[in-house]
Protein backbone atom coordinates (compact mmCIF):
# COMPACT_ATOMS: atom_id res chain seq x y z
CA UNK A 1 0.00 0.00 0.00
CA UNK A 2 2.76 2.51 0.80
CA UNK A 3 4.41 1.77 -2.55
CA UNK A 4 1.20 2.70 -4.41
CA UNK A 5 0.80 5.79 -2.25
CA UNK A 6 4.41 6.78 -3.02
CA UNK A 7 3.78 6.36 -6.77
CA UNK A 8 0.55 8.41 -6.62
CA UNK A 9 2.27 11.21 -4.71
CA UNK A 10 5.15 11.23 -7.22
CA UNK A 11 2.72 11.43 -10.15
CA UNK A 12 0.80 14.25 -8.47
CA UNK A 13 4.03 16.22 -7.90
CA UNK A 14 5.16 15.76 -11.49
CA UNK A 15 1.78 16.89 -12.81
CA UNK A 16 1.79 19.90 -10.51
CA UNK A 17 5.23 21.00 -11.73
CA UNK A 18 4.54 20.66 -15.45
CA UNK A 19 3.52 24.01 -16.93
CA UNK A 20 -0.02 23.92 -18.17
CA UNK A 21 -0.73 24.92 -21.78
CA UNK A 22 -3.92 26.50 -20.46
CA UNK A 23 -1.98 28.96 -18.29
CA UNK A 24 -0.01 30.13 -21.33
CA UNK A 25 -3.23 30.54 -23.30
CA UNK A 26 -4.74 32.57 -20.46
CA UNK A 27 -1.63 34.77 -20.27
CA UNK A 28 -1.74 35.31 -24.02
CA UNK A 29 -5.39 36.25 -23.75
CA UNK A 30 -4.64 38.75 -20.96
CA UNK A 31 -1.78 40.29 -22.98
CA UNK A 32 -4.07 40.60 -25.98
CA UNK A 33 -6.71 42.22 -23.78
CA UNK A 34 -4.19 44.79 -22.54
CA UNK A 35 -3.06 45.52 -26.11
CA UNK A 36 -6.71 46.04 -27.13
CA UNK A 37 -7.23 48.46 -24.25
CA UNK A 38 -4.08 50.38 -25.17
CA UNK A 39 -5.37 50.61 -28.75
CA UNK A 40 -8.56 52.18 -27.37
CA UNK A 41 -6.49 55.00 -25.86
CA UNK A 42 -6.06 56.40 -29.38
CA UNK A 43 -9.81 56.75 -29.87
CA UNK A 44 -10.67 57.97 -26.36
CA UNK A 45 -8.79 61.24 -25.83
CA UNK A 46 -7.94 62.14 -22.26
CA UNK A 47 -8.65 65.71 -21.19
CA UNK A 48 -6.18 65.55 -18.33
CA UNK A 49 -6.66 66.15 -14.63
CA UNK A 50 -8.73 69.01 -13.31
CA UNK A 51 -8.50 70.80 -9.99
CA UNK A 52 -12.09 71.45 -9.01
CA UNK A 53 -11.78 73.17 -5.64
CA UNK A 54 -9.44 74.89 -3.24
CA UNK A 55 -7.03 73.96 -1.81
CA UNK A 56 -6.81 70.91 -4.14
CA UNK A 57 -9.45 68.40 -5.23
CA UNK A 58 -8.17 66.56 -8.27
CA UNK A 59 -10.50 64.92 -10.74
CA UNK A 60 -8.36 62.81 -13.05
CA UNK A 61 -11.19 62.30 -15.57
CA UNK A 62 -9.91 58.85 -16.58
CA UNK A 63 -11.50 57.43 -19.73
CA UNK A 64 -13.08 53.95 -19.69
CA UNK A 65 -10.03 52.32 -21.34
CA UNK A 66 -7.77 53.99 -18.78
CA UNK A 67 -9.88 52.69 -15.90
CA UNK A 68 -9.81 49.17 -17.36
CA UNK A 69 -6.02 49.30 -17.74
CA UNK A 70 -5.69 50.45 -14.13
CA UNK A 71 -7.78 47.44 -13.07
CA UNK A 72 -5.38 45.12 -14.96
CA UNK A 73 -2.63 46.45 -12.75
CA UNK A 74 0.99 45.47 -13.22
CA UNK A 75 0.22 43.01 -16.01
CA UNK A 76 -0.20 46.08 -18.25
CA UNK A 77 3.08 47.71 -17.23
CA UNK A 78 5.38 46.24 -19.90
CA UNK A 79 2.97 47.02 -22.74
CA UNK A 80 2.59 50.58 -21.45
CA UNK A 81 6.36 51.10 -21.18
CA UNK A 82 6.64 50.11 -24.84
CA UNK A 83 4.26 52.99 -25.70
CA UNK A 84 6.14 55.72 -23.79
CA UNK A 85 7.57 57.17 -27.02
CA UNK A 86 4.20 57.40 -28.78
CA UNK A 87 3.33 61.09 -28.58
CA UNK A 88 -0.36 60.44 -29.37
CA UNK A 89 -0.93 58.66 -26.03
CA UNK A 90 2.18 59.55 -24.01
CA UNK A 91 0.31 61.59 -21.35
CA UNK A 92 -2.12 58.72 -20.76
CA UNK A 93 0.70 56.18 -20.59
CA UNK A 94 2.64 58.25 -18.05
CA UNK A 95 -0.33 58.73 -15.71
CA UNK A 96 -1.28 55.03 -16.01
CA UNK A 97 2.27 53.92 -15.20
CA UNK A 98 2.16 56.22 -12.19
CA UNK A 99 -0.97 54.40 -11.05
CA UNK A 100 0.21 50.82 -11.60
CA UNK A 101 3.95 50.91 -12.05
CA UNK A 102 6.94 50.12 -9.93
CA UNK A 103 10.56 51.27 -10.27
CA UNK A 104 10.68 49.83 -13.82
CA UNK A 105 8.01 52.33 -14.82
CA UNK A 106 10.14 55.24 -13.62
CA UNK A 107 13.36 54.03 -15.22
CA UNK A 108 12.75 51.26 -17.75
CA UNK A 109 15.79 49.29 -18.85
Amino acid sequence: MSFIRHILISIALVLALIPSPFSKAQQGSKDSDVQDLIAELYTHPWLGPENSCSPMCWNFQFTQPMLKILKRGRQAQTALIEKLHDSAIKDQVIILLGGIGDEQAVSPR
